[in-house]
């Protein structure tokens, strides 16, 4: 969690929506501190920090949802064994564009909230995850966003309780990246409540 702007470092998602993410899946909220700018090694003092605490907790288990860049997949394998935790990479391997498919499939609703735009046209920041958008997707680009081409906000899951519902704000272009903004819905238009 970037500390200065209150926001999910890459994904730029407010801290409000994650606590309603977290309480729609009846899940502890457990977030890392991070400064705006965040040097690799920081980054492991405040990370490593946090698993500590999580195995001194009885955690022995760490899920990470990573299909695709083996180096990705070490370094986090590394950063955990020391730790004494065990990693489970159970989607590593699996077909991006069907994993996409069971994703859309499954009635996972979600929107695009950053993206690369060396890499996808600006336009699609803050569109619906859906066919059309994987159908606009340039060829080269991971239909899950492995390579970094863009990040995603979840606002609806079979898992959910309920759906989080949104608010479309303002999109940007920030630090080489484009970011939409959502916030949690209060008034105008929402999003999210099929």
């Amino acid at each position: 969690m970037n500390e200065t702007h209150e926001r999910v470092a890459i994904h730029g998602v407010r801290r409000e929506i994650l606590a309603r993410q977290a309480l729609a899946l009846g899940v502890p909220l457990i977030e890392v501190p991070l400064p705006y700018i965040c040097t690799n090694e920081f980054y492991l003092e405040r990370m490593n920090a946090a698993l500590a605490k999580l195995a001194y907790d009885g955690v022995q288990d760490h899920i990470c949802g990573d299909l695709a860049l083996a180096d990705l997949r070490a370094w986090r394998e590394d950063i955990l064994t020391g730790q004494n935790l065990r990693a489970h990479f159970s989607l590593f391997g699996l077909d991006t564009a069907e994993v996409t498919r069971e994703i859309i499939a499954a009635g996972i609703k979600a929107y695009v909230v950053a993206l690369d735009p060396q890499k996808l046209p600006p336009n699609l920041c803050g569109t619906v995850f859906d066919q059309k958008f994987l159908a606009d997707l340039p060829q080269n680009v991971d239909p899950c966003g492995e390579n970094g081409e863009f990040h995603t906000l979840v606002c609806n899951s079979p898992d959910f309780a309920a759906p989080v519902d949104l608010m479309h704000g303002e999109t940007v272009t920030r630090d080489g990246f484009v970011y939409t903004d959502f916030m949690l819905a209060q008034t105008g238009p929402v999003l999210g409540s099929d």
